[in-house]
């Protein structure tokens, strides 16, 4: 959202009020850091919390019986992908 005060960031997902670097993930990914000037240490905290519940998530997912279903295909892959991503790092 574009404000009289500049860019705002409103997370409508969890709705919770914190500081911008929590959202800013697929900003970053699409290119737009140079632009942010985000705080990397908080980027790559909320990056490694955003992969350790994922991957707490698909644990418990499949922690329970399964039977190889599309949710369990579509599990399995988000796992995987949380497993092999690089970490988000500050640029050089």
């Amino acid at each position: 959202m574009i404000s009289p005060a500049g860019l705002r960031f409103v997370d409508w997902e969890s709705f919770a009020v914190a500081p911008r670097e929590r959202d800013l993930g697929p900003l970053i990914e699409a290119g737009y850091a140079d632009h942010l000037r985000p705080d990397w240490a908080m980027v790559e905290l909320y990056d490694l919390e955003w992969r350790l519940d994922e991957i707490a998530q698909y644990a418990s997912w499949f922690s329970h019986p399964h039977s190889g279903s599309r949710d369990d295909q579509v599990a399995w892959d988000g796992l995987q992908h949380e497993l092999d991503r690089p970490d988000c790092h500050s640029p050089p």
